[in-house]
């Protein structure tokens, strides 16, 4: 049964690299730095422009998109939120999530929901690269970044 959903994995991520030839790059937003490559297997997703226009808004009937991620960042991300809620599963490779409160290791197979206050940051295992299915809502917020601080500590 695992060598059929690993077949089903690897076709999957095939066929979306096939299909979008030149994904869009995910980048940092302090320094350009690239995040991941995301495919859209099934629709555009939406974004917001500075002025505050939603573009590629999906219709009423539509709620959610499913996106596809291939982490090629070599540093660890900054905490944030997202503008939506969001659900990660994980296909191939190892993250490391870390909230303010604890962290925990997500492997193949690994289901993560979040809602859209959830903050969290991924840190990347070295050699390894990752593969995310990324399940979102409508995005009727900004994201937001984070600077979190040990509790208790004077500095």
């Amino acid at each position: 049964m695992r060598g059929l959903l690993v077949c089903l994995v690897d076709r999957f991520i095939a066929r979306a690299q096939a299909r979008e030839r030149h994904p869009i790059r995910v980048v940092r937003h302090e320094d350009g730095v690239l995040i991941i490559h995301r495919y859209q297997p099934f629709w555009p997703d939406e974004w917001i422009g500075r002025n505050g226009e939603h573009h590629d808004r999906p219709p009423w009937w539509r709620p959610f998109n499913i996106l596809l991620h291939q982490w090629v960042a070599t540093f660890n991300e900054e905490m944030h939120d997202h503008p939506r809620w969001s659900i990660t599963v994980v296909l191939r490779g190892t993250l490391v999530e870390h909230t303010p409160w604890a962290s925990r290791v997500l492997k193949p197979g690994s289901i993560v929901v979040r809602s859209r206050k959830y903050i969290h940051a991924f840190e990347f295992v070295p050699g390894v690269e990752p593969w995310t299915l990324f399940i979102v809502g409508r995005r009727n917020h900004r994201q937001n970044g984070f600077i979190v601080k040990p509790f208790g500590k004077k500095v």
